[in-house]
């Protein structure tokens, strides 16, 4: 068990839970081209998924996608900092924006999402295994 109340130990997490989530966001971009990793957050029970999603029109509005999220695209390192899309309702509207687009680096990771997307990636790098070797 982590103390993560521990300053030097959650920062320590965040570092490992971000290295874990560059890699996946690498393999899925390898695999399935670009887009962008999607945390979802269940607005009923509080449960939170992991996507990947290479159409960007499902997350963001085409006014969006045009001012903020391809310029940033193309600006940000991809070796300091990850964009992720942080989905809040658990259906998808056309037409509008359905994610906040955030830049996340390897300290400012809310550390409740972090200890659930690393469990996330596990399972799904788990099952992407098992239907490979099937």
């Amino acid at each position: 068990m982590l103390n993560l109340s521990d300053r030097e130990v959650r920062q320590k997490f965040l570092q490992c839970n971000y290295s874990i989530l560059s890699s996946c966001f690498w393999h899925f971009r390898q695999h399935k081209g670009e887009g962008l990793l999607v945390v979802i957050v269940d607005e009923y029970d509080g449960t939170i998924k992991l996507e990947y999603e290479t159409n960007l029109s499902e997350l963001f509005s085409e006014r969006t996608l045009n001012k903020k999220v391809y310029p940033k695209l193309n600006s940000y390192n991809y070796n300091q900092e990850l964009l992720v899309g942080f989905q809040l309702k658990s259906e998808r509207k056309k037409n509008s924006d359905n994610c906040i687009l955030h830049s996340v680096g390897s300290s400012n990771f809310p550390v409740k999402i972090a200890a659930e997307v690393a469990h996330i990636l596990f399972q799904n790098l788990q099952s992407e295994e098992a239907l490979c070797a099937a």
